[in-house]
């Protein structure tokens, strides 16, 4: 069975993590980054954003929304890596591959473990 402590963990960290990166991103924003009046132009699809309701237990469910989201938010990261001017934006994408890569290889190894 999959330990839901360790999901509940791995949630939290993730949402901090994710605070932390908006934060920065929305700060980089009052410093003078242009407007982005058109955000359906960018095409980013990130995967679910909500756990969908069915037969298995939540902790699955929940691990099976969040590893195509997470792969979803390293492409784009990877797409700011080859593209950006900014170093810090680099740094930051660079970040976010490192650290959901992780993330995904943990949440598989639980729903592994869960079977």
């Amino acid at each position: 069975m999959l330990p839901s402590c360790n999901v509940l963990l791995c949630e939290a960290a993730i949402l901090a993590a994710r605070q932390r990166a908006i934060k920065q991103m929305r700060d980089w924003r009052t410093q003078g980054l242009p407007s982005l009046k058109d955000k359906a132009s960018l095409h980013m699809k990130m995967g679910p954003m909500t756990v969908p309701s069915g037969a298995e237990p939540y902790d699955i469910r929940y691990i099976d929304a969040m590893i195509p989201h997470h792969e979803s938010a390293i492409c784009v990261a990877q797409e700011a890596l080859k593209t950006s001017r900014r170093a810090e934006v680099k740094a930051l994408a660079a970040a976010i591959v490192t650290a959901q890569t992780a993330e995904i290889e943990q949440m598989r190894a639980w729903r592994a473990a869960s079977k």
